[in-house]
C-alpha cells in the first residue's frame, strides 16, 4: 500500500513540477535550434564552393536534429525522474523505503537485467534510507573547538 501510495506521490510530482511542459519545450527549442544550425552549414558549405561535402552533409542532415533531441530529452528525464523521486519524499512525505519497495516491483517487472535508470534511483533511495538510519551523534562523538 505505501509502495503504490509512492507511485501516486511521484507521478503527481511529475505534474507539480510541470515536467511534461519541460519537455516539450525542450523538444521543440531542441528541435529548431538543431535544424537552424544544421541549414546554416548546409549553406556555408555551399557558398564556400565545398559543395560535394554539402551534398553527403545534407543526406544526414535531417537525422543530426532528431539525433540532438533525443539526446536532450534523454538527459531531462533522468534528471525529472530524480526531481519527482525528491519532491515525493519531501512533499508528500512518502518514505525512501516505500519508492525503494515501487522500484524494485518495477524492476523485476522489466527483467532480469537491471535497468540504469531504476537501478540508479533505487541506489539514491538506499542511501537516503542509510542516511536516515544513522542514531544522532552522542556528545562524545562531536568534536568541541579549543
Amino acid at each position: 500500500r505505501e509502495a503504490l501510495r509512492a507511485v501516486f506521490a511521484h507521478e503527481f510530482s511529475h505534474l507539480e513540477c510541470h515536467h511534461l511542459s519541460k519537455r516539450v519545450l525542450t523538444g521543440v527549442s531542441t528541435f529548431v535550434v538543431g535544424s537552424f544550425l544544421t541549414a546554416l552549414t548546409l549553406i556555408g558549405l555551399h557558398w564556400s564552393g565545398y559543395t560535394e561535402i554539402g551534398g553527403v552533409f545534407s543526406a544526414v542532415s535531417g537525422i543530426l536534429p532528431a539525433i540532438l533531441t533525443w539526446l536532450a530529452i534523454r538527459q531531462l528525464l533522468w534528471i525529472q525522474e530524480f526531481e519527482a523521486d525528491q519532491n515525493a519524499i519531501v512533499r508528500h512525505g512518502v518514505s525512501p523505503g516505500a519508492l525503494l519497495s515501487a522500484l524494485t516491483t518495477l524492476q523485476r517487472a522489466i527483467g532480469n537485467e537491471p535497468h540504469p535508470l531504476v537501478a540508479a534511483r533505487m541506489a539514491a533511495c538506499q542511501q537516503k534510507i542509510a542516511v536516515n538510519s544513522k542514531p544522532p551523534a552522542t556528545s562524545e562523538e562531536i568534536p568541541i573547538a579549543a
